[in-house]
Order: C-alpha cells, then structure tokens, then sequence
C-alpha cells in the first residue's frame, strides 16, 4: 500500500498512515487538498478491493 502511494509522486502522500484491522485498510493523517485525499483512497481500493477502506484523512491547511 506503501509503494502504491508513493508511486503516485505527490510527495504529501508519504505522511498518510496506512494499517489494516479486521479485514479494512484505515488511512488517517492530513493532506492539503481533496483531491490528494481522493487519490490516497483510489489507491486504497484497488489495493483492498470495494468497501474494504476507511478514509480517515483529513484536509487542512497545514
């Protein structure tokens, strides 16, 4: 999942958090703009499959 978000080259990806607990992959931390929040989740869902994420990430202006 990892190397999947940093593959995508948006550096701020990096401090997304990424764990798995009972069968769904949680993201949480912050990024500067939706549509980063959007690609961390696509990402997670092709690695997790459908309804297999939890997007814990929050937008801010850091």
């Amino acid at each position: 999942m990892r190397e999947a978000l940093l593959a995508l080259g948006y550096p701020s990806l990096a401090a997304i958090d990424c764990h798995v607990a009972s069968g769904r992959v949680i993201l949480s931390g912050a990024v500067r703009s939706y549509h980063l929040k959007q690609m961390a989740q696509v990402v997670a869902l092709r690695v997790a499959g459908p309804g297999r994420v939890d997007n814990r990430v929050v937008v801010t202006s850091l």
